[in-house]
């Protein structure tokens, strides 16, 4: 726990001390081979959100934080599925078996899913191009459901994963059209931009979206 407190502190400040990482990385590997169910699930879930957001792969680190994932992930809570997800994707570590079983618990507890782990989960998926269907169904459920507790970014991430992923699916798209109307003062130019390219890859055309 300690590692991951101490990773978790320097990547949300920003400070990038390769040799701490490192040494980190080489104790953590140490720590938890072996021994995953030792390891809180935040541990494992706030390290390697840290390695990603310092963008450092450490493949000896990822492998071995796969192994508790992969042990122990029907424990994780949904922030701890979410944001590893996100850091997996980020660091374009494609491990299938451990996106699956990730993906599966995610299935399970899906109601528990904010709006920001739903599109961080959904755009994790694009990124890997893996098409995990009951994620995707589960997802578009809580997005049609759910839809006017989403932010412009959590809205332009799911419109942009379903459409690199080249899902076509109508009930969401209205869904994100209609709250992109509602919500467009809070839409940073970035939002619009994954929104439109989502649309135009699609091959939907949404009028009144296009002139927001």
């Amino acid at each position: 726990q300690n590692l991951s407190n101490l990773a978790w502190a320097f990547a949300t400040l920003s400070l990038h001390d390769l040799p701490l990482m490192d040494s980190v990385a080489a104790a953590a590997v140490a720590s938890i081979t072996g021994h995953e169910h030792e390891w809180p699930t935040q541990g494992i879930a706030n390290l390697v959100w840290a390695f990603a957001t310092l963008l450092l792969p450490n493949q000896s680190l990822l492998d071995a934080l796969a192994g508790g994932v992969l042990r122990r992930s029907s424990e994780f809570r949904p922030q701890e599925l979410a944001s590893t997800a996100w850091a997996v994707a980020k660091l374009l570590y494609h491990n299938s078996p451990l996106m699956n079983v990730v993906a599966e618990a995610a299935v399970a507890s899906i109601e528990e899913f904010s709006p920001q782990n739903l599109g961080n989960t959904v755009w994790s998926l694009a990124v890997l191009m893996l098409e995990h269907e009951p994620l995707l169904n589960a997802v578009s459920k809580q997005v049609i459901a759910k839809g006017a507790d989403f932010r412009p970014q959590e809205l332009s991430n799911t419109a942009w994963a379903f459409a690199t992923l080249r899902l076509h699916d109508a009930p969401l798209l209205e869904v994100v059209s209609c709250e992109a109307h509602r919500k467009s003062s809070e839409f940073a130019v970035q939002n619009f931009a994954n929104t439109l390219w989502a649309y135009a890859k699609l091959l939907v055309s949404d009028a009144p979206l296009l002139t927001v």
